[in-house]
């Protein structure tokens, strides 16, 4: 939350994936209180509707649809390239 609030100082727009939809998006059958998680995730999203007004020309965040949990379990250029991911990062230590 807090470094939502600094990028907002230093950008336009901020972008935020959507923290509801992973829990929407699939079952998560791997986690046990998922809405307490899903509550939680939109606690903080309401937290910033305050820094949303009118007084702006420009949305300060703009929360997007991200897609993230079927990309990581059907798209095959999504797998690869986070596999690519991972083998950079343990590659350089």
């Amino acid at each position: 939350m807090n470094a939502t609030r600094r990028a907002l100082l230093f950008a336009d727009t901020v972008l935020i994936p959507d923290p509801v939809l992973p829990y929407l998006e699939r079952e998560r059958t791997e986690e046990k209180f998922v809405y307490i998680d899903i509550i939680q995730a939109v606690f903080f999203v309401l937290q910033l509707k305050v820094l949303n007004s009118n007084s702006f020309d420009m949305l300060p965040f703009f929360i997007f649809p991200s897609w993230e949990k079927s990309l990581e379990e059907n798209d095959v250029h999504t797998q690869e390239q986070t596999m690519q991911l991972i083998t950079d990062v343990f590659s350089t230590m």
